[in-house]
């Protein structure tokens, strides 16, 4: 639970600030965070119970995308 805490706070930060035109904090940003958190969690757990081979489908992302970043990306970003 910490790992997916820790990792999803670039996301949450993003949907909150789409969310939440004024700065500041407050009790509604507050509420406004614990919500999307709270609905991207849910969102995930949902994710992973309604794919039943749901570790094989992420196996296969990972493969798929762990080549490019680690060989392709770098070359292209040294030819830029």
């Amino acid at each position: 639970a910490v790992a997916y805490m820790v990792a999803a706070q670039p996301l949450h930060r993003s949907i909150h600030a789409s969310l939440l035109a004024e700065p500041g904090g407050g009790a509604r940003a507050a509420l406004c965070w614990l919500c999307v958190s709270s609905g991207v969690l849910l969102l995930s757990i949902v994710l992973a119970t309604a794919v039943p081979f749901f570790s094989d489908l992420q196996s296969l992302l990972g493969s798929l995308a762990g080549a490019p970043m680690m060989f392709g990306f770098p070359a292209l970003f040294y030819l830029r």
